[in-house]
Formats: C-alpha cells, sequence, structure tokens
C-alpha cells in the first residue's frame, strides 16, 4: 500500500512541474517591432497624377489583443508619438514583447486623437493634365481607433515562436485613401497660395468635398501584417 502511495505521490508531484514549466514555457516573450509604412507614392487619374512627398500621423497608443491556445489571451499597451513617413523608407512606430504561442486572433489597434494639431498630414504635389502642378496640403482631423487584424502568410493563424523575432507592418494605401476622389474634384478644387505658391488646401473648412472622401477612406487604407 505504502508503494502504491509513494508512485502516486511522485506521480503528482511530476505532474506538477510540468504544468509549472508549461505555464513557464508560455510566459517567455519575443520581440516584436511595429513599423508603418505607405505602399506607394503615386495616385494616377488618367492623365494627372497626385504624388505624395511625406505623411506625418499622432498616434497616442498602440495596442496589440491576442488569443492563444496554450495559454491566457494577451492585452499589451504603449505610447507612441508623431510619425514622418516619406515614399522610401518604413519608419519604427513602437515594439513589444509578445508572449509566445499559437494564436487564433491577433489585432493591433492604434488610438488617434485629435490635440492641437491635425492627427494626419499629408503633403504632396497634383500634376493637371494640362502638365501644370500645384502642392497639396491635406490636414486630417481624425479621432477614433482603428483596429485591423494582423495576418500571417497561411491567414489562418499567428505563430509567436521564442528566439524568432517578429516583425509587424502597417501599411497605408494611398490608392485607398483617394479612392473616392475624382480627376474632376480635383479640377474643381478652389486654390490658394502658400509662401507664394499655387496650392490646394484640403482641411475641415476648406475643400471639404475632397476632405471628407479622404477622411471616410483612412481606415479601410490600412492593413497589417507580420513576418
Amino acid at each position: 500500500m505504502k508503494y502504491y502511495i509513494s508512485k502516486l505521490s511522485s506521480l503528482l508531484a511530476l505532474t506538477l512541474v510540468i504544468v509549472s514549466c508549461s505555464k513557464q514555457e508560455w510566459k517567455k516573450t519575443v520581440s516584436t517591432e511595429v513599423q508603418l509604412q505607405i505602399s506607394e507614392n503615386k495616385v494616377t487619374y488618367g492623365n494627372s497624377e497626385l504624388t505624395i512627398d511625406s505623411l506625418s500621423i499622432q498616434i497616442n497608443s498602440l495596442i496589440v489583443d491576442g488569443q492563444r491556445t496554450q495559454a491566457e489571451d494577451i492585452h499589451l499597451t504603449q505610447p507612441s508619438q508623431s510619425h514622418l513617413l516619406t515614399s522610401s523608407a518604413a519608419v519604427s512606430i513602437g515594439s513589444f514583447d509578445i508572449p509566445q504561442g499559437t494564436y487564433e486572433s491577433l489585432q493591433l489597434s492604434m488610438s488617434l486623437d485629435v490635440n492641437q494639431n491635425s492627427t494626419v498630414k499629408i503633403r504632396g504635389t497634383y500634376t493637371s493634365p494640362s502638365n501644370s502642378d500645384r502642392f497639396v496640403l491635406i490636414d486630417l482631423d481624425l479621432s477614433q481607433t482603428i483596429v485591423a487584424n494582423i495576418l500571417s502568410d497561411n491567414e489562418q493563424f499567428v505563430l509567436i515562436q521564442e528566439g524568432v523575432d517578429q516583425l509587424i507592418t502597417v501599411n497605408l494605401s494611398p490608392e485607398i485613401i483617394f479612392q473616392n476622389v475624382s480627376n474632376g474634384m480635383w479640377n474643381a478644387a478652389i486654390p490658394s497660395f502658400v509662401d507664394g505658391l499655387a496650392a490646394f488646401e484640403i482641411s475641415n473648412n476648406t475643400n471639404t468635398n475632397i476632405y471628407y472622401e479622404i477622411l471616410n477612406k483612412f481606415s479601410e487604407s490600412i492593413s497589417i501584417s507580420i513576418d
């Protein structure tokens, strides 16, 4: 009898050790950088085009939420700041230490809020069919939290594995941002002069038809991947 009790005690102790080790295993984290980039810098309208020189965005905070199959769900948050994008390079907007595991869902949220300045500023040049240029200055007052699923290559789950650093890429598509802005809307836009140069200013009180078409498409233009 003592023999069986001893064996049972040993088995129970081993089980507790395995469970403890398993819990510790899923607490291990993977360094994961978040970067932001523009997919392209030109939007074509037949014989005219919009060239984007820069885009600045004020992100108040980044949040990662995920559902793991092996352990508890995660909720990670960190503050962010203003970031300036050009057409040539991605910029880092934050990093997370994400617990390893298989994620049935993984989401990134970006909190945008208007303070003293516009949330998003886009600067570029519109070239008309007659080959004349006008500077474009777009200021968007965007107050919302943009939530997007983080997709891996298989699109069914996201695997975060110890020893394999990950990169989350937030992609902004100007093609989608300006999808509902027609060539006719640009040609009918009211021009102004900025520092003595002809320009189209787009804001919540100037050329508002273009402004709201851009505003309504901005969150849709964002896609997120991980590799």
